[in-house]
């Protein structure tokens, strides 16, 4: 969290600065660090997703929630799913 924090705060500086100094590589390495911060959410976004698929499976070790982990992880990354339903 706070690599994230100085991350978006190196962007903002870099933001500023490249309104007093309009060069095409400040802009690019804001935009960079920016995307970078995105990736970075994205990430931590679906590691959350992972721990709460485990602990669904570890508090409700029925038929009904392992079809939905099957269910879930046969999706790809289009969404299109990939396991055939009865």
């Amino acid at each position: 969290m706070q690599l994230l924090l100085l991350n978006a705060r190196l962007a903002l500086h870099l933001k500023r600065l490249s309104f007093h100094l309009p060069s095409l590589k400040l802009h690019l390495l804001a935009l960079t660090l920016h995307l970078l911060t995105l990736l970075f959410c994205k990430i931590t976004l679906l590691l959350t997703l992972s721990f709460l698929l485990n602990a669904i499976l570890i508090t409700c070790p029925s038929e009904s929630a392992l079809e939905f982990v099957v269910a879930y992880a046969g999706h790809d990354a289009i969404g299109v799913s990939s396991v055939r339903h009865r």
